[in-house]
């Protein structure tokens, strides 16, 4: 899970809507959501925000699921907030390319209407990925040192998410394997291990160049920070 912090001022169109009538109910918040025009708007400036990476899982958002504006807070339970600026987020996977009963489904589409607002932790926390750690096997868990009931609002996090589907799991497993595999084999050319590793948390253009930057600095930023003064971490 990245941390995503939002601008002092929403993109203009919502901006706008927020200041007109609030939808009261499920049904309300569905069709205001439907009639807003400014969704190609607000998706380019959230994918800004958040450097290219979906908010929960971290997948790169131009990948071939696509991505989708998300509801933190679902707007079915919480309709009030369906144009609050710091509510909005962009959620791997485009409507129509995985359905609900795919055993891959992750992030904003598994949700659903599903949230325990005491439970969930939130992208938008600014401690967010202190509450995660992903294990060699590619398994996103609670991170070691929380309290029991960190440790059980991660967990509902991670369920609430499915952020350890067969899919997301295998990606970041070959990933950790490829790169420790790589890091390994360039031991002893300590500018080409520093060249290799400075691009897997390369931001270029605004965004990041590979998916599961967490996992990447979890794994190899001491390896980073080590070939950088060419010694061994």
């Amino acid at each position: 899970m990245t941390f995503i912090q939002h601008h002092s001022q929403a993109p203009r169109l919502l901006h706008n809507r927020s200041l007109q009538t609030t939808p009261q109910t499920r049904d309300e918040a569905r069709s205001a959501w439907e009639k807003f025009q400014g969704k190609d708007e607000l998706a380019s400036h959230l994918k800004y925000l958040q450097k290219g990476l979906c908010a929960y899982c971290e997948l790169r958002l131009d990948s071939d699921l696509g991505y989708h504006i998300e509801h933190i807070e679902p707007k079915s339970k919480y309709p009030q907030q369906t144009f609050d600026y710091s509510n909005l987020i962009l959620s791997c996977i485009a409507s129509e390319q995985l359905t609900k009963n795919d055993p891959t489904l992750s992030c904003g589409h598994y949700k659903r209407g599903h949230f325990d607002a005491t439970l969930f932790i939130s992208p938008t926390m600014n401690n967010a990925t202190h509450y995660f750690s992903c294990n060699l096997f590619g398994e996103i868990e609670p991170a070691l040192d929380l309290n029991a009931n960190d440790t059980k609002r991660a967990q509902y996090t991670i369920e609430l998410l499915n952020l350890n589907s067969l899919r997301l799991i295998r990606q970041r497993e070959h990933l950790i394997d490829e790169g420790y595999k790589i890091i390994g084999e360039l031991q002893s050319d300590q500018e080409a291990l520093y060249n290799f590793l400075e691009l897997e948390f390369a931001i270029i253009n605004g965004f990041y160049y590979y998916s599961f930057i967490n996992t990447r600095k979890e794994h190899f930023e001491a390896f980073l920070q080590a070939s950088s003064k060419g010694t061994q971490p």
